[in-house]
């Protein structure tokens, strides 16, 4: 699976749009399912199962639904052919024995293969399962600091990190604590360490203690760009907002390529009553890469809370412009041209709504409504006409 901060914006975009088209692939293939015509419902996803593995998307869902489909026809041979894939995607995500997300496909494959008489295959993946849940509920034990060389402590402290760092990505955060923690007392002076246990404590909603530790990481390393970033959302979380807000600064000041420190400074200026400023912040990320689609959006939402329409409505054309089938960036256009006034672009684009999405009762009701408007005003200025 790709990293999704590898993508690029048009790949993101592209995604987007992807997947309303599998949703809607997905919903005729059970459709179609439930009418017992399994060989056309898994022509469907297996569709979208080729173009999600030409992304490099997650392919869970759709392995899934195949392994399950065939399971019920009794095609023994596709059915463990997908739940094989599923279980071998998964692990190739896996970077922690104890990983709780292996044990879905494990019980799925292993259920398969009892169904279709390959019990000794399915025990070893039984067994697995039990594995990790053992893991998971047994402590670790560590070698006390002192018994070790400087060397050996050191490369026990990396090891620790890196993989409390895995367990954070497995979303395995208590698991993570222990070996972070342990980390830590073996190496001290290690900042990456501090970032990833205050990471950990805001799971936990423990905000102070994860400042001290990344006051801590940015004392060691001063040069913390993430550290600093961190630190502002938890300024953020306790209304400290001038701080969070000198710390998203410094946070891309460290790295320029860091543009989300800076659409986080825009938010909550934004947010916080500072509209105008918020423009300029947006208005800078769009100077530094002005592919991005997300502050264009933001920046049209704070020139509407400016109630500079037209140059919100500019913004939103951009994206209408590079991406004219998604229909989100046109219905955020339509509802700022009828705020504008402007109700004949405002019907214009309500049109082109419906013809995108014509099972969408949403649209077809803001069109009616726009088209009263329209009515409505036709009707008072002819009126005053005659007054």
């Amino acid at each position: 699976m790709t990293d999704p901060a590898s993508r690029t914006p048009e790949q993101n975009e592209s995604i987007k749009l992807k997947s309303e088209i599998w949703s809607k692939r997905r919903m005729e293939a059970e459709k179609l399912l439930s009418q017992g015509r399994r060989e056309d419902a898994a022509k469907i996803v297996e569709e979208t199962l080729n173009e999600r593995r030409i992304l490099g998307l997650d392919l869970l869902s759709e392995l899934d639904f195949l392994g399950d489909l065939y399971a019920k026809g009794g095609n023994s041979e596709k059915c463990l052919h997908y739940y094989e894939e599923m279980l071998s995607q998964r692990q190739k995500q896996c970077e922690v024995e104890e990983d709780s997300t292996l044990i879905y496909p494990l019980e799925k494959y292993a259920g398969a293969l009892e169904k279709f008489g390959k019990r000794d295959k399915a025990g070893q993946l039984r067994k697995r399962v039990a594995t990790i849940q053992r893991l998971q509920k047994t402590k670790p034990s560590f070698v006390a600091p002192e018994k070790l060389s400087e060397q050996t402590r050191l490369k026990e402290a990396e090891r620790c990190r890196v993989y409390g760092a895995n367990l954070i990505k497995a979303d395995l955060y208590e698991r993570a604590q222990i070996y972070l923690e342990n980390s830590l007392k073996l190496n001290k002076n290690d900042a990456q360490t501090y970032l990833l246990l205050a990471q950990v404590y805001c799971w936990q909603d423990k905000f102070v203690k994860a400042k001290g530790l990344l006051d801590t990481a940015i004392k060691l390393n001063p040069s913390f760009s993430q550290a600093y970033r961190d630190r502002g959302y938890i300024w953020q979380n306790q209304k400290q907002y001038s701080k969070a807000i000198e710390d998203f600064e410094k946070a891309h000041i460290l790295n320029k390529e860091d543009l989300d420190s800076l659409g986080a400074k825009a938010k909550l200026l934004d947010n916080t009553g500072k509209h105008a400023d918020a423009v300029k912040t947006y208005s800078q990320i769009i100077t530094e890469n002005e592919a991005l689609y997300w502050p264009y959006i933001q920046r049209a939402v704070a020139y509407t809370n400016l109630k500079d329409y037209e140059k919100a409505i500019a913004d939103y054309t951009v994206l209408v412009k590079r991406a004219p089938s998604d229909s989100d960036y046109r219905e955020f256009r339509a509802e700022t041209e009828v705020k504008a006034g402007k109700l004949a672009e405002a019907l214009r684009d309500y049109k082109e709504l419906v013809h995108l999405k014509p099972e969408n009762t949403y649209f077809k009701q803001k069109l009616i409504e726009v088209e009263q408007k329209i009515k409505t005003t036709k009707e008072d200025s002819s009126s005053s006409l005659r007054n």
